[in-house]
């Protein structure tokens, strides 16, 4: 017997098509809603770029306002990347303390991949390698710089000398201080580095370092799309080309000056940070070591210094505290345990700044479940240091500069407000490893600054709304008299 079938005509064809078409659309929808409903709550954004035109020029504030009403974990886009943000000590802590392995990789922004260089500590990815590089750093680091043999006391000294002879020829002129500030500190971490018998303010390298660091945090802003949207490199291609020529020229520096000190090194005699490292190298078997990966311990006494010139009006307790502790004779790293008021300061300076408001940008390695939402791998993570440093339910007037809300009752320091400020230096894993080392330096340059010189502020700037991979004041006057 003979079967007939009857084919599909057009019409037929096409309807079923339509059908499989829609039921595919619709699967993917509520796959896409099923998928979101686990996510954390977060404001809606723009297709493709996401919530970048909504972070304006502090995006930190912005995010306060957000965790308002979304709480202290929520989700954004910026560009294609899918980010959360940790808005409080806790949600900081459940994530960076309690799984430090999913959260301390870092995001492949474009400007990584572009500049091929994603093997830093700063930015490099947590691997096995990474933790080696930090092992070693960390090593060097407190060789040359945060032991008790180390010249940084010595190097701070003669440093801040020189700024204050430099001051002190104009001392009945108004000046802004920023570039000064920035010269000197750069100076102590390039002598570390290299050695303290160089001469660096007269180096044509060491200036050249400092004007490509400059632009990079400058141009290195936190919803800054140059680093997470590749779209920029069309929209404003001249902006990115300077960027990433200038992150070029920081890895070649790196580069020449580890070869630059290899015909001279010693091993029996290390003249600092870089030679350390290559002893390090040479010990690991690792040739991928560069000085640049601890070029990061100048950010927090460069700005702090530049916020204590603009926040300490007028400075008689200073006075006071120097003259019935020390007496007449020059503050040491042994003395920051007796000048609580000085300390207190300092803490609240990086409290009321916020040098690094948002750090640096995590990521995850793998998918994770924090709290009861889920995290996709490779979703960026920012922690909102800005937001912790002005939430009200822990600083009662987070927005007036009071160094005594870090003194107990017995002038001693309070320490779980101070361990709330150690965040500035990153959580977990990727906590900065030259924190002990700017705490020393700051300390050292603001004792030294004022016990010299009074300092009158003769313009008022603007700290912290203008917010950058590090937050420093809008350019300010001073005018300074000697001390004695």
């Amino acid at each position: 017997m003979e079967t007939n079938f009857t084919p599909f005509d057009n019409f037929d064809l096409k309807f079923c098509i339509a059908i499989f078409s829609s039921i595919l659309l619709i699967t993917g929808i509520l796959k896409k809603i099923w998928e979101i409903r686990k996510l954390p709550p977060g404001p809606w954004g723009y297709p493709f770029i996401g919530h970048l035109t909504l972070l304006g020029t502090n995006p930190a504030e912005t995010f306060i306002k957000m965790a308002i009403q979304y709480g202290d974990v929520f989700f954004i886009r910026m560009g294609k990347w899918p980010t959360i943000v940790l808005n409080s000590k806790e949600a900081i802590d459940e994530a960076l303390i309690r799984m430090p392995e999913i959260f301390s990789d870092r995001p492949k922004f474009y400007s990584n991949n572009a500049t091929n260089k994603i093997k830093g500590l700063v930015f490099g990815e947590y691997s096995q390698r990474l933790r080696l590089h930090r092992k070693i750093a960390s090593g060097v680091l407190q060789e040359f710089a945060t032991s008790k043999s180390a010249p940084t006391e010595y190097l701070v000294r003669k440093e801040s000398d020189i700024l204050i002879q430099t001051w002190m020829q104009s001392q009945d002129k108004e000046f802004n201080p920023i570039h000064d500030i920035e010269m000197t500190v750069a100076a102590v971490i390039y002598q570390l580095l290299f050695g303290s018998d160089i001469n660096c303010h007269s180096d044509e390298m060491f200036i050249d370092m400092v004007k490509n660091l400059k632009t990079v945090n400058e141009g290195a802003s936190a919803g800054n799309m140059i680093f997470v949207n590749m779209l920029q490199r069309f929209i404003m291609p001249s902006k990115v080309k300077q960027l990433l020529e200038r992150l070029e020229l920081n890895n070649k520096f790196a580069e020449k000056c580890i070869s630059e000190s290899l015909p001279s090194y010693d091993k029996n005699h290390e003249r600092g940070i870089v030679d350390g490292l290559i002893t390090a190298a040479n010990k690991y078997a690792e040739k991928k070591l560069t000085v640049m990966e601890l070029q990061g311990v100048r950010s927090t006494p460069l700005y702090g210094i530049s916020l204590v010139l603009a926040l300490i009006q007028p400075q008689q307790h200073y006075n006071g505290q120097f003259y019935n502790i020390l007496g007449g004779r020059r503050a040491t790293l042994q003395d920051q345990g007796r000048l609580p008021y000085v300390e207190a300061t300092i803490l609240e300076v990086m409290r009321h700044g916020t040098v690094a408001p948002l750090n640096i940008a995590h990521s995850t390695s793998s998918d994770v479940k924090l709290r009861n939402y889920e995290i996709k791998k490779g979703t960026v993570v920012f922690c909102n240091i800005y937001g912790i440093f002005k939430d009200q339910n822990i600083w009662t007037d987070p927005n007036t500069f009071r160094p005594d809300r870090f003194l107990s009752k017995n002038n001693t320091i309070i320490h779980e407000r101070a361990d709330i400020i150690a965040t500035q230096f990153g959580v977990g894993r990727r906590r900065c490893i030259g924190d002990t080392l700017s705490k020393r330096e700051l300390f050292l340059f603001i004792t030294s600054i004022y016990q010299a010189l009074e300092t009158n502020l003769r313009s008022d700037p603007s700290y912290g709304r203008i917010i950058n991979l590090n937050c420093k004041p809008t350019p300010y006057k001073i005018q300074v008299n000697p001390r004695y």
